[in-house]
């Protein structure tokens, strides 16, 4: 009876959802109680690892030291020149003043919360001036209109020095759009500066091209799509995120918001059917797995979550943040896409093949999803592997060039967190292509 099926594909999904959950929280409290038992204190201003806090130590000794040497050579320089005033005096001064205004630079630089408010407009260049221009150095001063904000007309002169070599200059050009930076001093235009080259035209004009190919080339599926695509956004930047920076288990949140995303997703696209629920299962199984093997992987490897810039900067923020468990949390959501793919691959090539021939038996329905899951799984496995390579482009050049021994390579924090990330999202989608199998010859051939 196909209402008798339908009920059964119901209550499977709903104890394998169940199960889902119960598995987070275990896999949560199971990271809670290993490192108190490793004595990590909750806060992520302890959870660095003991060489980068005796290298900050060592730091603040040394600077220290060289503050108490300075001050001991300034008492002996003045107690061997009581005769000598007027211009050394002065210029002793002079330096002083310069030494004193560049800590007070840094320390406004150290600590943003005591910086004025900063506001950002575009601009237009709309005429250029090269003061100095040779091979390695070239100085500007353009004259930019104000397109933005409370200030939209006028026209102010800016200064801009570029060098080739330098990554974080750039050259100006007429017509240029660019960003401009207002420190907050009242209504004055002498607080506006260049900020940086204004970017995000190209990247709306370049989204607008990919949502357009994909109705067009997609129709309806493309349309849907992009809902989905809008709505994973969305709920990764205003549920997800906000979470975790509000204190809560990464572990748990992102395979939450993991599940929750699956079914949304495959629901939207494939639409409320057999198909689709098979399709979610395989995916949940493929994610679960993923994050299990990411987080006894990163056990035994002793990663520490500090392996990126970005993770290291956490550090100063003001957050009582689980850095480690953001590394999983991180890994289990680069997996959903990857397994959602493979997922709904095998699941729509086991819809056509009982389409294909109603009569097909259950054992080669599955061998069948087999095959074309080996496919996938196989081309999958290339892309992600790929994919982890291609943007770590330049740490591998780097690694190359310094001709650095492969024990001091295998061993880095960095690349044991991308050997573990890229591994373990491969484990995901290999385990979906059977268990997928299996539940589209189950359910996807009762009558």
């Amino acid at each position: 009876m196909p209402g008798s099926s339908n009920c059964k594909l119901i209550v499977f999904l709903t104890s394998m959802l169940l199960f889902s959950f119960f598995l987070t929280g275990f896999i949560t409290l199971l990271g809670e109680n290993t490192l108190q038992a490793r004595e990590h204190p909750q806060n992520s201003r302890d959870a660095i690892p003991g060489n980068e806090l005796e290298a900050l130590s060592d730091s603040f000794k040394l600077a220290e030291e060289n503050n108490e040497n300075q001050g001991e050579e300034g008492e002996n320089r003045e107690d061997g020149e009581d005769g000598v005033e007027g211009e050394n005096d002065n210029s002793s001064d002079d330096e002083e003043d310069e030494l004193e205004s560049d800590h007070y630079e840094h320390e406004e630089d150290m600590h943003p919360g005591v910086e004025e408010e900063e506001n950002y407009y575009r601009g237009e260049v709309i005429s250029l001036e090269h003061l100095e221009e040779s091979p390695e150095l070239t100085f500007q001063k353009a004259e930019v209109l104000i397109t933005s904000g409370p200030f939209e007309g006028h026209e102010i002169i800016i200064d801009n020095r570029y060098e080739p070599d330098d990554p974080y200059t750039f050259k100006l050009e007429e017509g240029m759009e660019v960003i401009l930076v207002h420190v907050d001093e009242g209504e004055f235009l002498e607080g506006i500066y260049l900020h940086d080259i204004s970017r995000d035209r190209g990247i709306y004009l370049l989204l607008g091209l990919m949502a357009l190919f994909l109705v067009i080339l997609g129709g309806k599926k493309g349309f849907r799509a992009l809902i989905t695509l809008s709505f994973t956004i969305f709920f990764i930047l205003q549920i997800l995120l906000p979470l975790i920076l509000q204190g809560y288990s990464p572990i748990m949140v992102s395979v939450v918001s993991a599940i929750i995303l699956i079914i949304l997703i495959l629901l939207i696209i494939a639409g409320i059917n057999r198909k689709s629920m098979v399709a979610i299962l395989g995916t949940i199984c493929g994610v679960i797995t993923a994050g299990l093997l990411a987080y006894w992987a990163g056990d035994i490897a002793h990663l520490t979550g500090f392996s990126s810039e970005e993770a290291q900067m956490l550090f100063y923020l003001e957050k009582d943040l689980d850095i480690r468990g953001l590394l999983f949390a991180g890994i289990i959501i680069g997996a959903l896409g990857a397994v959602a793919d493979v997922g709904i691959s095998v699941a729509s090539a086991a819809e056509e093949i009982r389409q294909v021939d109603p009569d097909i038996k259950t054992p080669d329905l599955i061998k069948g999803c087999m095959n074309v899951g080996r496919d996938v799984m196989a081309t999958m496995s290339n892309t992600i592997i790929l994919a982890y390579v291609g943007a770590a482009t330049p740490l591998l050049l780097l690694i190359l060039g310094m001709e650095t021994p492969w024990l001091d390579i295998i061993n880095t924090d960095l690349i044991a967190t991308e050997i573990v990330r890229s591994v373990t999202v491969t484990f995901g989608f290999i385990v979906t292509v059977p268990v997928t199998a299996v539940l589209a010859g189950y359910f996807l051939n009762k009558k």
